[in-house]
């Protein structure tokens, strides 16, 4: 807590920031004009989901397509971190904006 000097001290709650897991994600671009799959993939997700929200679709996805759930479940932290990761190259690269 901050305060603000006036006649009297009152108490200013900091701002709350947004988990990077819980921050929007918002497209940029039309996601044909990106070449990698998987990339491609996270632009068309982006409309508005959360990050988090982006890598368990995605993670659904592989559980859909034939990967084993206990593999993929083992490393799931890994691979939703790599999602993270992903986004952020996607967004220094102006694809994708977070928001």
């Amino acid at each position: 807590m901050r305060s603000i000097t006036t006649s009297m001290k009152i108490a200013v709650p900091e701002p709350v920031s947004q988990k990077p897991s819980q921050q929007r994600v918002f497209r940029l671009v039309e996601a044909r004009e990106v070449k990698d799959r998987w990339l491609r993939r996270i632009i068309q997700l982006a409309d508005g989901k959360s990050v988090e929200e982006i890598a368990e679709a995605l993670y659904l996805e592989e559980l859909r397509a034939g990967a084993w759930d206990a593999d993929i479940g083992f490393w799931r932290t890994a691979f939703c971190r790599d999602v993270a990761k992903a986004i952020g190259k996607l967004a220094s690269q102006g694809y994708v904006r977070m928001g």
